[in-house]
C-alpha cells in the first residue's frame, strides 16, 4: 500500500479589493509545506519597498505581457506567521 503525504501548499489569498485605488490586498505566503515539502518561514523574507509584479512570475516574455510588470506589490510585512502584501495596479 502506497504512502501518501499531504501538503498544504499556500496559494494566493485575496484578501480585498479596491477598485477606486486599483488594489488588492493578499497573503502570499505562510509557514505551511509547499507542493516540494518543504517551508519557507515568512520571518526570514528581505524585501524591498516596492516589487514588480508580472503575470505567472513571467519576466522572461512567455506570457501575453511579455514579462513587464503588470502592478508592483507594497507594504510587504510579516503578521501572524503570514507574508501580506498590497498589489498595486495601473
Amino acid at each position: 500500500m502506497p504512502i501518501t503525504t499531504r501538503y498544504d501548499s499556500t496559494e494566493l489569498q485575496v484578501r480585498s479589493v479596491n477598485r477606486e485605488k486599483r488594489t488588492i490586498d493578499f497573503i502570499a505566503s505562510t509557514f505551511a509545506k509547499d507542493s516540494y515539502g518543504t517551508r519557507i518561514d515568512p520571518d526570514g523574507w528581505e524585501f524591498a519597498k516596492k516589487i514588480p509584479i508580472t503575470w505567472a512570475h513571467d519576466d522572461r516574455g512567455y506570457t501575453p505581457s511579455g514579462g513587464r510588470p503588470i502592478g508592483r506589490a507594497i507594504n510587504l510585512r510579516v503578521v501572524n506567521g503570514e507574508l501580506k502584501g498590497t498589489a498595486e495596479f495601473p
